[in-house]
């Protein structure tokens, strides 16, 4: 019919379930056809699509010319979506009729559809003919004395949904604009930018891949498709920008001084040693890193002034430390006796010698 916006309708019919495919498109087309109508708008083929991204839900091939929804979970095949998720897709796509990439204007019209559909389904439509919902006119099957118990707990429900809601009475589907009022500019422009990457991620525009899956119906060739503009490029010009306005205002001060620095490089017992694989800096009498167990550099194993190198174990101690902390190796049982065999003096005299100087 030449009233139909939309003028066909393709499924997968390789999938389980393809006439209950067919019926969800139709039902969507009959909840949008309103929207259409008021807007002059058209889609050529709305299409079911299984494809292998998980994460893609809707491609719009030339601003409505083809128009593809995933109407089954990517884990199973055999299932569908919720209704109202693959509507909420489908106002999405439909939003890029008149705008491509994701910005403030793209956003504008689909917060204009989703006030439309909001305003439809509030007045009870939810399609034309077979696809709108049944309602029983009248009730006098109820008795009377079940009527108030009827109207009573209607009034629970309704209290216990307003109580649920953010804020109270509720908020537009979309909207929140009273949530947006308490943020900064830089959280704000945050905020767009981290809905335009995730938009980027599940709605495929107009140059997704559209995977393995195909219809079983052929459907003619597509036209040029429509250009879009990549989300790199608006971010690039969001942060250049922003630089641009805060170069002049940016200072930078100096808050340190040159005997305040302290620097990690150096060679003393009291400093200690930083791992070149994980930087941590280590005690200066560990031979290996205390997190990685990375060995200590040769670099670091010059003995320094104030320590001594065991030669039993070779751990670095310090020079107030008479046996090794690490193997308990004395330094007066080797070094006098060598010194008493090379002077000729005793080794009781010479260690009590040695200990006085060593100190």
């Amino acid at each position: 019919m030449e009233s139909d916006r939309v003028k066909a309708f393709v499924v997968l019919k390789n999938k389980p379930e393809s006439e209950k495919a067919l019926v969800i498109l139709k039902r969507l087309a009959s909840q949008v056809k309103p929207i259409l109508n008021n807007r002059n708008w058209t889609i050529k083929n709305l299409c079911e699509f299984f494809p292998t991204n998980e994460n893609l839900l809707g491609v719009n091939v030339n601003r409505g010319w083809k128009v593809n929804l995933r109407l089954r979970p990517h884990y199973d095949d055999k299932l569908f979506l919720e209704y109202e998720e693959i509507l909420g897709t489908l106002l999405h796509e439909m939003a890029h009729i008149v705008r491509g990439p994701h910005d403030q204007q793209f956003y504008k019209v689909l917060e204009e559809l989703k006030a439309e559909t909001e305003i439809l389904m509030a007045s009870g439509y939810s399609g034309e003919g077979f696809y709108s919902n049944g309602h029983s006119l009248g009730s006098r099957s109820v008795p009377k004395y079940l009527s108030k118990q009827a109207a009573a707990t209607a009034a629970e429900k309704r209290l216990q949904t307003s109580r649920t809601m953010l804020p109270p009475g509720g908020i537009r589907l979309g909207g929140g604009s009273s949530l947006l009022k308490n943020m900064t500019p830089a959280q704000l422009a945050a905020n767009a930018a981290e809905k335009r990457l995730q938009d980027q991620v599940w709605c495929g525009g107009s140059d997704a891949n559209e995977g393995s899956s195909s219809s079983s119906a052929s459907s003619p060739d597509s036209p040029l498709k429509r250009k879009t503009t990549p989300l790199s490029n608006e971010m690039n010009k969001m942060s250049g920008n922003t630089e641009t306005r805060t170069k002049k205002a940016r200072v930078t001060i100096d808050l340190t001084e040159d005997e305040d620095v302290i620097s990690l490089t150096t060679d003393s017992c009291d400093d200690g040693w930083s791992c070149p694989t994980c930087t941590f800096l280590n005690n200066p009498l560990l031979l290996a890193c205390e997190v990685c167990r990375c060995e200590r550099p040769i670099k670091d194993l010059a003995i320094p002034a104030h320590c001594w190198k065991c030669p039993q174990c070779t751990l670095m101690n310090e020079k107030k430390w008479l046996s090794c902390v690490a193997c308990t190796f004395h330094m007066n049982v080797i070094l006098p006796s060598i010194l008493a065999f090379l002077i000729g003096l005793s080794v009781s005299d010479l260690t009590l010698g040695f200990y006085y100087v060593w100190i």
